[in-house]
């Protein structure tokens, strides 16, 4: 009998599991679920949330960077981390979330 349990490393079909205690605080999320259906499962009914940092970009504004993607489904709760989306995602859609959620920061409505 052992005190701890091992944890052994992801299979290659799946992204890396962002651990709850490594994430930092967010400073706004969005709701990406329909960007989770079209990409991703092809099924309705996640509710997905992307969830970033503010990065002050020098010119006295901020930008988006995303830390985390949470997806709560009937069945399970993950949570992703940034390199664990771009695995799911793809590069480019990571990058154009990202901008629409710069752009929410820029018109004060990001949440």
């Amino acid at each position: 009998m052992t005190l701890y349990t091992p944890i052994h490393a992801a299979p290659l079909s799946r992204p890396p599991r962002l651990r709850l205690d490594k994430m930092p605080a967010e400073d706004s999320t969005a709701d990406i679920s329909d960007v989770w259906a079209d990409e991703v499962e092809n099924e309705e009914g996640a509710i997905v949330t992307a969830y970033f940092r503010h990065t002050s970009d020098d010119h006295g504004g901020f930008y988006a960077d995303l830390i985390g993607v949470g997806v709560l489904t009937s069945t399970s709760a993950l949570l992703y981390s940034h390199d664990g989306a771009v695995a799911w995602f793809g590069w480019e859609t990571v990058n154009r979330i990202e901008n629409v959620q710069t752009q929410a920061i820029a018109d004060g409505v990001a949440t």
